[in-house]
């Protein structure tokens, strides 16, 4: 049992809040001696609510998302595509399926009238798995809270760029069902994250530098995540080629690294500014890791239907 929630949990809770008062309710947070399970207890509207939170994307992407890769993942390539299924309705599902079994639990140990389910996403604001601003992933997340039974009396999803969003109503959406209409045309949608590695050697302390290098990199592994989704796994992955042009200049105490991803079936070029690397020492080889984060296909449209039983 925790002490206190963590850093992302208040943020979404607050926001969670304040939505509510925006909307001209009375809100509030009931002090308990531990703050967990639930994660929150709030009394909105005059109404005692146990709140549970729960991130997404699941553990096993945002456990790879960052890992450094042994030689042999590879395979002698200037580039590692970690390629993952963007399934947020299968995530919405999971995360619900994990959490209603304590429904009744933060009921009895709290006195509330009724359970609410606040699934978010990692607080950074450049985060590129969960876009909550999509109709496409708003629609999906509403989708996967109809895939799973649950007593949740409202869901919430929420994302540092679009704030709350309400995923589940019961109110509204307990007496209709869904589908989830996407067009496979490009690939079942992917989240991917490529990572490439320089070595920088600085120059001898005596040298007036800069050396200038470039490097174009355009071959990449890929290392693929099969999805959970029956309806996904009848076709490929989406995919975008895409191309790094990376410039480095390099002195003997520092060197600036210039990064465009260029994606050529695309026509588009986006400009991941310049790195500087400082307080390096005299001839000396260090690493350069970079990562990037893309969905593909770029957009993704679906006809999501919501129709009463």
């Amino acid at each position: 049992m925790r002490a206190k929630a963590t850093d992302v949990e208040k943020i979404s809770i607050a926001a969670l809040k304040q939505a509510f008062a925006d909307q001209g309710h009375a809100v509030e947070t009931v002090p308990r001696e531990v703050e967990d399970k639930p994660d929150a207890l709030l009394r909105v509207g005059g109404v005692l609510v146990a709140c549970e939170c729960i991130q997404i994307p699941p553990a096993y992407i945002l456990q790879q998302l960052h890992k450094r890769h042994p030689a042999a993942d590879w395979k002698g390539k200037s580039l590692l595509s970690s390629i993952w299924p963007n399934e947020p309705h299968q995530w919405v599902a999971e995360a619900i399926r994990k959490k209603a079994a304590l429904h009744s639990s933060y009921l009895a140990s709290t006195s509330a009238k009724e359970s609410w389910l606040l699934v978010h996403t990692p607080a950074q604001a450049n985060q590129a798995l969960l876009d909550g601003s999509q109709e496409w992933t708003q629609w999906a997340a509403r989708h996967g809270a109809k895939m799973a039974g649950h007593p949740f009396a409202q869901i919430f999803l929420w994302t540092p760029k679009e704030g709350i969003y309400p995923v589940w109503n019961r109110a509204r959406d307990a007496a209709t069902h869904s589908s989830l209409g996407i067009n496979f045309s490009l690939g079942y949608p992917t989240l991917c994250a490529n990572q490439f590695k320089l070595p920088i050697k600085t120059l001898a302390r005596v040298a007036a530098g800069p050396k200038e290098e470039r490097f174009v990199l355009d071959d990449a592994q890929q290392l693929l995540t099969m999805p959970m989704d029956a309806g996904y796994r009848r076709h490929p992955p989406a995919t975008r080629v895409v191309v790094y042009e990376v410039g480095v200049r390099i002195w003997s105490d520092r060197a600036e690294v210039s990064t465009v991803a260029v994606f050529p079936n695309e026509g588009t070029r986006v400009d991941h500014g310049t790195a500087v690397l400082d307080g390096l020492q005299p001839e000396t080889t260090y690493w350069h890791h970079a990562l990037h984060e893309f969905r593909a296909p770029k957009l993704l449209h679906t006809e999501h239907v919501i129709q009463p039983f």
